[in-house]
């Protein structure tokens, strides 16, 4: 009977562990091919961005250093 319970919640756990994982790495592909479709649509012409490409990396990589970095070290601990 106990051992059944321990399994349950390990299980359970187990579950909850590896749902934040299938999100975190559907949240990072996600951006990573809306990032690949973005640019190569700049290139071709299709889209039209209200800064050169190379600006706006340049924007985003500042952003993500300056904001997000240290939002999620503070999350972290």
């Amino acid at each position: 009977m106990v051992i059944s319970m321990i399994r349950n919640i390990s299980l359970i756990k187990l579950r909850f562990i590896m749902e934040k994982l299938l999100f975190s790495l559907t949240l990072i592909l996600t951006g990573l091919a809306l990032g690949y479709t973005i640019r190569s649509g700049s290139i071709k012409g299709r889209i039209q961005l209200p800064l050169p490409i190379d600006d706006l990396r340049k924007i985003l990589q500042k952003i993500g250093l300056l904001f997000f970095m240290p939002v999620s070290f503070m999350a972290a601990v």
